[in-house]
């Protein structure tokens, strides 16, 4: 049977009424949503060049240059940014972030404002009902986590409170890379627009921080590395100048060929012991240049700014949704009832 010959009068008025009740209760939930307020930023690594002078021994000294002859100032790359401003400690950390209300009425920290300053939805109330029919949680336990964005997997645990609010904190936080242009985008949104900008900053600072702490940490691997590295460096070309200054020495006149021959070995290679050293005493100098001297992280392309309308809810929109959502199941029903009910 076609669609045509199934909408009959009662089909159409079913679907009228249920397409008319969705739109209403979707611009009811709507207008009973607390007003949001995001804020973005656009912000663009700092081009720099990657690699140390130490790479110029990456030919000369091997797999025991390892890590430092390839180090680059990205300990972090931009592609992990999103997985550090929502992993757990970060989002702990950020709930310490102190705010104000645009209307100055509240100043308090980031999580106090989340717990206690907050309205709540008639859709969040309706979902959070049957929880506030079961027993209340065991205050005190504890949620295993772990971290692994620094290379290592750090497991610590939070208390089960602790870790609802760092997750519902999360959604709040919207952070992407474009890779093509490398710009990273973090955008926070907040039911005051100060509190909204303030966070959206602290996000912004917090990562600057993370990532320059990373970064030297790692140079101050390196630089305990190649200070013990040059040591034997400078061992082995006092070492070469030595056997050349005995052999000289023993061996006076230098009137054979073949003692001449080994002058210029020993020479040589106490030359190449020495290279070597200078190459890397200038690589521990560099080294602790960029520890004393970082390199920015980031640039702001397009800074946070405080927002001056709000970016939800849409009633309108939200009411078109529904109403979609309607129309398609009511639709679904009116066509296949003969099947449902004729058995």
């Amino acid at each position: 049977m076609s669609f045509s010959s199934k909408m009959n009068s009662r089909g159409k008025i079913v679907i009228a009424l249920t397409t008319a009740f969705f739109a209403a209760v979707g611009f009811l939930f709507s207008i009973t949503t607390p007003k949001s307020y995001t804020t973005a930023a656009v912000l663009a690594p700092e081009v720099v060049n990657r690699q140390l002078p130490i790479t110029a021994l990456s030919g000369l000294t091997g797999s025991l240059m390892g890590e430092a002859a390839n180090y680059s100032s990205d300990a972090i790359k931009i592609y992990f940014y999103p997985s550090v401003v929502t992993s757990i400690p970060f989002l702990v950390d950020l709930l310490k972030t102190p705010v104000r209300t645009a209307d100055g009425k509240v100043e308090t920290t980031l999580e106090d404002y989340l717990d206690n300053h907050q309205k709540s939805s008639l859709l969040s109330k309706i979902k959070n009902a049957p929880g506030k029919l079961l027993p209340e949680k065991e205050k005190g336990r504890e949620v295993t986590v772990s971290d692994s964005l620094k290379g290592e997997v750090e497991v610590f645990t939070i208390s089960e409170e602790l870790y609802d609010k760092v997750m519902g904190l999360s959604g709040s936080i919207s952070a992407g890379v474009n890779y093509r242009n490398r710009k990273i985008t973090i955008s926070y949104k907040a039911q005051d627009p100060l509190v909204s900008y303030m966070v959206c900053c602290a996000i912004i600072d917090n990562l600057d921080k993370y990532v320059k702490d990373y970064r030297v940490s790692k140079f101050n691997e390196i630089y305990e590395f190649l200070l013990e590295y040059v040591k034997i460096k400078r061992d082995e070309a006092y070492q070469a100048q030595e056997r050349l200054a005995e052999y000289e020495d023993s061996h006076g006149g230098l009137h054979t060929e073949e003692s001449r021959t080994r002058v210029k070995e020993l020479t040589a290679e106490r030359d190449f012991a020495m290279l070597v050293m200078n190459q890397v005493d200038a690589s521990v100098e560099t080294v602790r240049i960029r520890m004393e001297k970082p390199v920015p992280v980031f640039e702001a392309i397009n800074p946070p700014f405080l927002p001056n309308r709000h970016s939800g809810p849409t009633p309108l929109r939200d009411a078109l949704t529904y109403a979609i959502i309607g129309l398609l199941l009511s639709s679904s029903f009116v066509l296949l009832e003969d099947k449902l009910f004729r058995r």
